[in-house]
């Protein structure tokens, strides 16, 4: 389980903000489940007072995903905009990790095979007294 943060900066979060957020970051969990803390801040933009900026922070363990997201005095579709960058992140980091553990399989097996080919091969050749790498260990 995780801790969330939800907080304002100038500006105070409605509770329904609130929980539509909570509702989403429940959502993210589906792509890494050792998320450890989610931190969300909203600010106002000074420089435009009908602007308001989402930013947040999800720690898991070795990584740190941010994101910020703006809009016009609307924190809803800020807060939208912002889960979606976040899901897209957690999204490439969950394939690549999976793409990488596939990799490292693949190339075990292929070594294997590798092995038991040489093997063959020289049993082929009449040299028997040789055990196959798999029964060795």
């Amino acid at each position: 389980m995780y801790t969330l943060n939800i907080s304002g900066h100038q500006v105070t979060v409605p509770s329904e903000i609130k929980a539509l957020i909570k509702e989403s970051m429940i959502k993210l969990s589906r792509y890494n489940d050792k998320i450890t803390s989610i931190n969300v801040t909203f600010n106002l933009i000074k420089q435009e007072t009908d602007k308001v900026q989402a930013e947040a922070t999800i720690r898991t363990p070795g990584k740190e995903f941010f994101a910020t997201s703006e809009a016009d005095n609307s924190m809803g579709v800020t807060s939208d905009s912002l889960v979606q960058k976040l899901e897209k992140q957690l999204r490439r980091h969950k394939n690549k990790m999976n793409s990488k553990s596939s990799e490292r399989f693949s190339e075990d097996t292929s070594f294997e095979d590798m092995k038991q080919d040489e093997f063959n091969a020289l049993a082929d050749r009449g040299i028997t007294d040789l055990q196959p790498a798999s029964s060795a260990a």
